[in-house]
């Protein structure tokens, strides 16, 4: 989890893994415990080859003879014994039980519920600002590269918040820094784009009215610099 960026040594694991088991296949030494499977086939695979391998278990169940399934197909069948029961609490070393992130870090579960209604809103007024445009610029922009929206990072950071130990809240300390440094720096970003579009949309006829228009995510607006400022 934490050795993504290290490929070379992890594809190397990878080939010594694949290797070692297919020798042992070889020779025999594996045993199969149960009856669903007949062999065992370990290699780089795709989620193409994932699919095509589930539609041919598919094609084999509805294909064997009617009302006795094969015991291969059929997970009615299966002797392994299948887990009823509540999961919770698990762990996975001493003293490390997975029960807490239900409610830690409630600031970056915030954040990203933030953020997230933040890039939905703008998004519809991304598309409204599109509406405005002539059809030479609606060309223009539908022709650019896939990142260039001023939503762009915005999006992006709440894609990366969506991973398993993101928005749970079961990362390490300096990750949850990146994701609010990332949720932070989209939203400031999209601040500008957002209130230039509604000013554009609203008020195009008057550019002068609401010149200063901005946003504030602070929960107390009253510290925001709009509101410090506002009488001077």
């Amino acid at each position: 989890d934490f050795q993504y960026s290290q490929a070379r040594k992890n594809f190397q694991n990878l080939d010594l893994l694949i290797d070692s088991t297919q020798q042992l296949l070889d020779n025999g030494e594996i045993e199969f415990w149960s009856d669903r499977f007949d062999n065992v086939n370990i290699f780089y695979s795709t989620p193409e080859r994932y699919t095509q391998c589930k539609y041919a278990d598919l094609v084999n169940a509805k294909t064997s003879e009617e009302g006795s399934f094969l015991s291969k197909y059929n997970p009615v069948k299966w002797n392994a014994s299948p887990k009823t029961k509540d999961w919770f609490p698990y762990a996975d070393c001493d003293h490390c039980y997975w029960t807490g992130y239900f409610t830690s870090r409630q600031g970056l579960k915030r954040m990203e519920r933030v953020g997230s209604s933040f890039l939905h809103a703008a998004r519809q007024i991304e598309s409204m600002a599109k509406l405005s445009l002539s059809r030479e610029q609606r060309t223009r922009v539908a022709a650019d590269s896939w990142n260039a929206s001023p939503l762009y990072e915005l999006d992006d950071a709440m894609g990366v918040v969506q991973h398993h130990d993101g928005v749970s809240g079961t990362s390490k300390q300096h990750v949850a820094y990146d994701y609010a440094k990332r949720i932070a720096g989209g939203m400031n970003k999209a601040n500008s784009f957002v209130t230039d579009a509604l000013r554009k949309i609203l008020l195009s006829s008057n550019d002068d009215v609401l010149d200063n228009l901005t946003y504030c995510n602070l929960l107390n607006e009253t510290i925001c610099t709009v509101s410090q400022e506002a009488s001077r």
